[in-house]
Parts: structure tokens; sequence; C-alpha cells
């Protein structure tokens, strides 16, 4: 009974509900009876949205039931896209069986047989496509492709006939970057092969038609001329093609080392005023080359232009600190008779080796003659100081003697052939320690000064810390023997370096000895 009682409750719940409902709905039926015209415009656009779309669903799922399918071209140049040139191979060669007249599947297909080696019927495929004259869009990257498979196996002369034939076909500058890539590789193969001529012809292909080319190509290219320049001077004896070509080269890139090597041949060739200007080029640009300071102020010597060579001996004295310098530079100001500047430079001179007696006599010499030139021109107080000067470098002189020799003032015996001399001069010499190095170098110039051939002659080189006060060790140098003499007036030079590191920060000096007998101390230049 309970339970009939229950079910009679929920039945007449659910109608009271049903009762709600209805209702409301009528309600809403009721206020959208009197809705306002802006809701219905925009119930309109709604409608409009929803029609839009149902056609562009509808015209979406009529393409994908009524889409062509992809032809077996189609289907194999994808394959290729990704790289699954295998897969794509026997749909291509069906093609060529069954659509012969149809060219289009040949660059593909030669695309196919270069991935999967089989490069002799992949250039058949090519060749025929180039020869049909297919559209360049399909051509132009299996041909690229081609060209880089013979790169790489250094045939670049197959490489060079295949673009070359694309290139009868498809005109204009499809292959630019191609070609040029093509041309270094082929140059600098050649180059390798001491082919230095067929380099230079390949690597001139690669420079672009408007004759611009990149910084590494035109320093490369230079390289080669000098090169070529040096085997047309030294193996065929043709100085004029050698100038040539280092001339060409400086078209290509204004370098020092090319202006150097023709002004060595200029001055071979007696043409000292076109090696003078190379010389000073490479004095503008390169300021620190001292090898060409040091020859600028020779050819100009040579050349008799005693103020260029002043100059040049000036501004090298500056960077390079050396007692030649500073002598060079003092018999230049002499002949100009710039007594002043001669007695500075050979002041600095003395500074550099202050017990060298040829340095402070030259200097009293120089002194001497100014206070005789100044008495002339009757400037009689200003030739008073200068030889007052005169008579104290005199002073020094008998004391740095007396240093030298203490036993002389003890007898009046003449000097034996034991403590003559040797029997060269040192004309000339370059030490320094180059920036970043530890060891020092040096080039010395002597000159034989005896009548007679010298035969037997060895010169000790030491290397002196003078800030730690010790030796950093020692080199000989074999002047001259029986089978290599030094004829009388000959001169020779010779090279040497430290056979131990030095302290790059310490004062350093090079002794040289004759026989135990010191006869000249050069400091070490040390470049920056």
């Amino acid at each position: 009974m309970p339970a009939i009682i229950v079910f009679k409750a929920r039945i007449a719940k659910t109608a009271a509900e049903e009762a709600t409902i209805a209702e409301d709905t009528q309600i809403e039926r009721d206020s959208g009876a009197r809705a306002k015209p802006a809701d219905k415009k925009g119930s309109g656009k709604n409608l409009a949205w929803a029609l839009i779309a149902a056609v562009i669903i509808t015209g979406g799922a009529a393409y994908y039931v009524l889409r062509l399918p992809a032809t077996p071209l189609q289907q194999a140049e994808a394959l290729i896209k990704s790289n699954r040139p295998a897969a794509a191979l026997p749909i291509l060669e069906s093609l060529a069986k069954t659509s012969p007249a149809d060219h289009n599947y040949l660059p593909f297909l030669a695309q196919c047989y270069l991935q999967t080696d089989r490069l002799a019927e992949g250039r058949t495929a090519l060749d025929t496509a180039i020869r049909c004259k297919l559209p360049p869009s399909s051509i132009i990257p299996v041909v690229v492709s081609f060209s880089k498979y013979y790169r790489q196996r250094s045939d670049f002369a197959e490489a060079d006939r295949l673009l070359s034939s694309a290139q009868s076909v498809i005109p204009g500058s499809s292959f630019e970057l191609e070609r040029r890539e093509l041309a270094r590789e082929w140059a600098e193969h050649d180059a390798q092969n001491s082919k230095i001529a067929d380099a230079i012809t390949h690597l001139e292909a690669s420079i672009g038609p408007d004759g611009t080319s990149d910084q590494a190509l035109s320093h490369r290219l230079a390289e080669l001329y000098r090169q070529q320049a040096a085997i047309e001077e030294m193996q065929n004896g043709d100085d004029k093609k050698a100038i040539a070509l280092l001339e060409k080269s400086l078209t290509v890139s204004d370098e020092p080392a090319s202006r150097m090597a023709l002004a060595n041949l200029y001055g071979k060739n007696n043409d000292t005023g076109k090696a003078i200007e190379n010389l000073r080029e490479v004095c503008k640009n390169d300021p620190n080359n001292l090898e060409a300071r040091h020859r600028l102020v020779d050819l100009c010597i040579k050349s008799e232009d005693y103020k260029g060579a002043q100059e040049a001996a000036l501004e090298l004295s500056e960077r390079e600190r050396s007692i030649e310098n500073y002598q060079t530079l003092a018999t230049l100001y002499l002949k100009s008779e710039n007594f002043g500047g001669a007695v500075h430079a050979l002041e600095e001179a003395t500074t550099l080796a202050p017990k060298d007696l040829s340095l402070f006599e030259k200097l009293q010499a120089a002194l001497q003659t100014w206070s005789q030139v100044l008495v002339k021109s009757g400037k009689l107080d200003d030739a008073q100081s200068i030889k007052g000067r005169a008579e104290r470098v005199a002073e020094h002189i008998k004391v740095i003697e007396k240093e030298l020799n203490p036993d002389a003032a003890k007898t009046d015996e003449p000097k034996t052939a034991a403590t003559e001399g040797p029997p060269l001069s040192l004309t000339a010499s370059r030490i320094w320690l180059s920036k970043g190095s530890l060891t020092p170098e040096g080039e010395i110039k002597v000159k034989n000064s005896s009548d007679s051939p010298v035969t037997d002659l060895s010169l000790t080189v030491a290397f002196y810390d003078h800030t730690s006060k010790r030796r950093t060790g020692s080199v000989t140098v074999s002047a001259a023997n029986e089978s290599h003499p030094i004829l009388a007036g000959q001169s020779r030079s010779f090279y040497f370096s430290s056979p131990n590191i030095v302290r790059a920060e310490h004062q350093l000096s090079v002794l040289i000895y004759w026989k135990g007998k010191l006869i000249r101390e050069l400091p070490v230049v040390k470049e920056r």
C-alpha cells in the first residue's frame, strides 16, 4: 500500500513539471512574436553564413569525391622529392615504354638514374632532355646535380661540357653560380698539380660578368699570377712576360708581394724608376715592411736620388733602430751638408754600440767638418761650440781605448798580426725579433776588404740578454772556406737564428766574434 501511494505522488510531480515547461514554452513564443525588426535582421545574417558554410562543405566533399587521381609522372616526382628515387624509377621506366613521345619524364628519369648510381643511363636521359628543349625549370636542377657529381670526382672537363651543352639551349645566367664553383675547384686542382697557367685560366673564368670578384678569389688569383711570373723569370728567362703577369695581378688585387716582385724585376732590367715607384707603394700600404724600406734606400742611392734616399732612410731608422741604418742616414745627411742631422744620427748609433770606436771617430769627424763650415760662413760662436763638442768626443775615444786595451799604455810595441782585425768588413746587418716570436734572427753582409781571396774564416754569433746579463746561445757562421772562398772585393750575406728562445720583453743584442775577439755588437730590433 505505501508503494502505491509513492508511485501516485511521483506521477503527480511529473505532471506538474510538464505543465510548468509548457507554460514557459508559450511565454517564449509570445516573446518571439513581439520581437523587434533588428532581431529579425540578425537572424537573416546567421542564416546566410549557415548557407555559405554548407556550400563550402558540399564543394569540398564533391572535390574529394570527384578529384582526378595523380598521374604516374606526378607520383614519380613526389617520390623523388621525398628522397625515394628507387621507388620512382619503375614508374618512370614504364612511362618510357608506354609514352615514349612524351619526353617530360626524361629529367626525372635522369635524376633517378644519378641517385641510383646508373650514371651512363642517367646522362643519356639528360642529354636527350636537353636536345628536346624541355622547359628549363625541369632541366636546370638536374644539370646542376650532374655537374656537382662530376666536380666531386674531379672530372671538371665533363662538368664543363655538360654546362656548355645545357647553356646552348637555356640562355641567360641560369648556370652562372655553378660555373663559378666549377672554375674555382678546377683551378685549385690544377694548382695542386703544378699547372699554374691552366689554374689562372680557370680562375679568371670564375670572375663575374661585371668584372667583380670576392676578396678571397682576388687574392688567390694574384697569388697564381706571382707563381706564374716566377716560372717565366726563373725557368723560361722571360722577364718581360713575368712583368706583364705581375702588372696584371695588381689590377686584380694590389698586394705588397706583387709589387716587391715587380721592383726586383724592374731593378734587374735597369728600370730603377719603376722599381722605386713600386717600393714606395709598398712602404705606403705596408709601413712595417722593413725589407721594402731597405731596398728603397739602396735603389735611391744607386740612382743618385739622395733626397729620396734620405727620406726613406729616416723613415726606416724610425721603425728599425740599428747602427747600419743610422750610419747610412748620417752619410746621406753629410752629402747634403745637413751636419746637424748627420751628428744626431751618429749619436743615436753610439747609444746602440757605446764601445764602438769607429762610430765615435765618425762622429768626431762630422763635428770637425761642421765646425770648419761654420767658420767659413762667419758663424764663429757656433763654430766654437761645435768644436768643443768634437773635443769632448775625442776625450771619450781615449777613455774607450783604455777600457778596451788597458795594456796599450804600458808598451810601445807594434801590434802583431794576431791583434789585427779580420780580413772581412761588415757592410750591412739586420737583427730582428718578429712579432710573436721568441727566437731572434739576423742577416749580415760582409765584404772581403783585403787584396787576396779569403779561404778560411769563421765568425761566432752570440745572443746576449742585457736584462739578465747572460748569453742565451751562440752559433758559428762559416764565412769562407777552400771550396767556397770570398774573392777580393766580393760580398756575401749570411742568415742565422738563435738556437734558444729568449724573453721578448728583455733588452737583447748580438755579439759577433772573430778568433775570440769582439768585432761588433748589434741590437735586436723588435718588430711591432
